[in-house]
């Protein structure tokens, strides 16, 4: 259990820079305008940020239990 969790935030943080290199890419080729490049990618971290909390604390309760 310990490794599917770690393994998941460490797919989320990967996944949600990859996100936000994939939308610097969009914008620096001109396919979206900087403000949505912005949101996206606030939105994506603020995301990230409200989850870890819980998926720590899922971790935690889980270690102590055994």
């Amino acid at each position: 259990m310990k490794l599917a969790i770690a393994s998941i935030f460490t797919l989320s943080i990967l996944f949600a820079f990859l996100l936000a290199i994939i939308l610097s890419v969009f914008y620096v080729l001109g396919m979206i305008e900087f403000w949505l490049t912005l949101v996206l990618t606030i939105i994506i971290f603020f995301l990230q940020w409200l989850i870890s909390p819980y998926i720590s604390a899922v971790s935690y309760t889980h270690l102590r239990a055994h």
